[in-house]
């Protein structure tokens, strides 16, 4: 099969003609220069093999962001090509509306690439282009979210303890997970957090 798909390093200036903001649904939006803030595998939570899409969140020099995805087979395409904290100038790409299910930042719509989507890195990045977007949830109001898949969480605080990995067992017969739990308490150190990062592990695959 043909490859449409384009990525290169230019040290050249490129003109950009649009913005997060100015965004239309569809496919008829010009180039639009974005950084790549977080970059993740959305995958099944009992089969790690099963990948759902790639995700990412996408801010422009404004400091807007927008959501993304990469749906399989086109993982295999770009995944190599994007790199987390990097600037690239994106053309050719689809622009649709969030599911409500699923919206990792505050902005309605989403982009999905396609396989006429091009991506250029780019090398001439301003100092001031901005490279994380986040809203910080206060701790009185984290209690309410435990649970929501709908939405990404930000918490800041202070690292108290990071514990050793432990095993935890799925729901699945042939896997386990990894857990490390890591506590965090706010500035005031009123608030104790807990968050706890698993790693799936199979220890057999049919």
């Amino acid at each position: 099969m043909r490859s449409f798909f384009r990525c290169w390093v230019s040290g050249t200036t490129k003109m950009v003609t649009t913005l997060i903001s100015k965004l239309e649904p569809g496919l008829g939006n010009p180039t639009i220069r974005l950084r790549v803030s977080r970059f993740w595998e959305f995958r099944d939570q009992n089969d790690e093999n099963i990948l759902y899409h790639l995700g990412l969140v996408l801010v422009d020099g404004t400091g807007a962001s927008i959501a993304a995805q990469i749906m399989p087979p086109l993982d295999e395409l770009f995944a190599p090509a994007i790199t987390e904290g990097k600037v690239y100038d994106l053309t050719f790409y689809r622009v649709r509306q969030c599911t409500s299910q699923y919206r990792p930042v505050g902005n309605m719509q989403s982009i999905a690439l396609t396989k006429w989507s091009t991506l250029e890195e780019c090398t001439d990045v301003p100092e001031n282009f901005p490279n994380y977007v986040y809203s910080l949830t206060p701790y009185d109001q984290l209690r309410g979210r435990v649970n929501r898949k709908d939405s990404f969480t930000d918490a800041i605080g202070i690292i108290t303890e990071i514990t050793s990995v432990t095993p935890i067992q799925t729901r699945t017969k042939d896997g386990e997970s990894l857990k490390r739990s890591i506590y965090i308490r706010d500035a005031e150190l009123a608030l104790l957090l807990c968050f706890l990062i698993c790693k799936k592990i199979f220890t057999s695959v049919l």
